[in-house]
C-alpha cells in the first residue's frame, strides 16, 4: 500500500519528488537508476526530480563513479525549511511594514 504523501506535496514537492524523497529517506544511498526501478518510474523523469530535490536541499548526491543519492534526514530538512520560511516571512514583513496602515474598512460584506 502506497503512503499518502500529501505532507510532502503540501511543502511544494511534486508527487514524484515526494515518492523519491520518501523512498530515499528509508533506504540506503542508491543511484537514480535504482530509484527509478524501485518506484517503477521513467528514468529521465526520476533524474529530473532528483535534480529538483537537490536544489530544494532535500537530497545529497555523492559525486564519484556512481552518483549515490541520499535523503537529507527529515528533521534536518524540515528545520531548514522552517528557517528559510522564517527568513522569507521577516523580509516580507519588513517590506510591508513600510506601507503604513490604512483606514479600517467599516463596511459590512455578505
Amino acid at each position: 500500500m502506497k503512503p499518502n504523501l500529501r505532507g510532502l506535496t503540501d511543502l511544494g514537492f511534486t508527487q514524484l519528488e515526494a515518492e523519491i524523497y520518501y523512498h530515499l529517506a528509508q533506504s540506503d544511498p542508491t543511484t537514480g537508476y535504482q530509484v527509478a526501478r524501485a518506484l517503477g518510474k521513467p528514468t529521465a523523469n526520476t533524474y529530473q526530480a532528483i535534480e529538483s530535490l537537490l536544489r530544494k536541499g532535500a537530497l545529497l548526491v555523492d559525486e564519484g563513479d556512481e552518483r549515490l543519492c541520499r535523503a537529507v534526514a527529515p528533521d534536518e530538512f524540515l528545520n531548514t525549511l522552517e528557517r528559510e520560511f522564517a527568513g522569507r516571512r521577516r523580509r516580507a514583513k519588513a517590506l510591508l511594514s513600510d506601507l503604513g496602515t490604512r483606514a479600517s474598512d467599516d463596511r459590512i460584506y455578505t
